[in-house]
């Protein structure tokens, strides 16, 4: 855990799109003291009141359950897929939806493909896989 605080922080410092989406700015300033995202976390926790909801959820959902003795709570929570938008990757989908776009004009006109065929180097998504 200890690992991912200070990489979240180190992205924080260096990343100006992962200030833009926190809603802050750091200017020439830099986070130092990677346990404030646990304190932030645990901030966070004592004041979400988790058991409250809890109550609320289960008297919603009581006449729909079967044994009302047993619940059973699953806390797991991991990052998965996350990208973060840099000018480059930006710039590049850009140039992949306007081709794609690009291609299927072309077929309900009828015209000749002007743009060159972007090759496998530059996009793995785009070329079809050669057969031996």
């Amino acid at each position: 855990m200890l690992f991912r605080h200070k990489k979240q922080i180190k992205q924080l410092n260096g990343t100006i799109d992962y200030q833009f989406f926190c809603d802050i700015h750091l200017g020439s300033t830099r986070f130092t003291n990677f346990k404030i995202v646990s304190q932030i976390r645990c901030e966070l926790a004592a004041n979400l009141g988790i058991n409250t909801l809890k109550k609320d959820l289960f008297a919603h959902r009581k006449p729909y359950m079967d044994s009302k003795n047993q619940i059973t709570e699953d806390a797991s929570c991991y990052e998965s897929e996350l990208r973060y938008p840099t000018p480059q990757k930006l710039l590049w989908e850009a140039i992949y939806w306007l081709y794609r776009q690009l291609k299927k004009t072309r077929k309900i006109v009828g015209a000749k493909c002007l743009v060159p065929i972007l090759k496998q180097e530059y996009h793995p998504k785009i070329t079809k896989k050669k057969r031996n």
